[in-house]
């Protein structure tokens, strides 16, 4: 699977309604959570809209649940590749979503803050150390990169086993991550259930 880039997602009516809805603070929106898929929160919705246009690029089939948040005008600190972190701190083993789903919500008067994904494949079939050693010798710094400009209603869909950081930005940048997930994979499912 290579990287997918799909602009005007929504049509501009909805996406304004987007919008409005999500860039509304609520509570615990920036945390990363595990959801199923009729589990009543916020962003469900929009969640749930993203991961049925993934569907159309990528295979879902064994979809059974996944995580989302919010990046507010923030960045991950590192080169990272999405995975289920806990089981990674506890057992050493990586396991990783179908896909990861970046959508910009809000993007406005922004320097910076695209969005590079690497073609190092170094990772390979290893484990939690070597996935610490690459990300945290900047390797990843000087290599060949796919480069997206974050932009108003613009979806991303990478493959699983992909590092991926933002550049440092000044401006206002709000997207919202989503990553379907075979439940088998995930080790503890934190059923969140929020009430609407």
């Amino acid at each position: 699977m290579s990287i997918i880039i799909l602009d005007d997602v929504f049509p501009e009516k909805c996406f304004k309604e987007i919008q409005k809805y999500q860039l509304q603070p609520q509570e615990n929106q920036a945390a990363e959570r595990w959801f199923l898929p009729d589990t009543e929160h916020p962003s469900k919705n929009l969640a749930k809209s993203l991961i049925t246009i993934a569907g159309k690029h990528v295979n879902l089939d064994s979809y059974s649940g996944y995580e989302s948040w919010h990046h507010r005008n923030t960045r991950p600190p590192t080169w990272h590749i999405d995975n289920d972190e806990r089981r990674r701190a506890e057992d050493g083993v990586m396991s990783f979503p179908l896909c990861s789903i970046v959508y910009y919500i809000y993007v406005n008067n922004l320097t910076g803050g695209q969005l590079y994904i690497s073609h190092n494949d170094d990772l390979g079939e290893g484990g939690n150390k070597l996935y610490e050693e690459i990300r945290g010798d900047n390797r990843l710094d000087n290599q060949v990169v796919d480069v997206v400009t974050p932009k108003n209603n613009r979806m991303v869909i990478m493959p699983p086993r992909v590092f991926h950081t933002v550049s440092h930005f000044t401006g206002e940048r709000t997207a919202i991550a989503v990553n379907p997930w075979n439940a088998i994979e995930w080790k503890y499912p934190d059923i969140i259930h929020v009430d609407s």
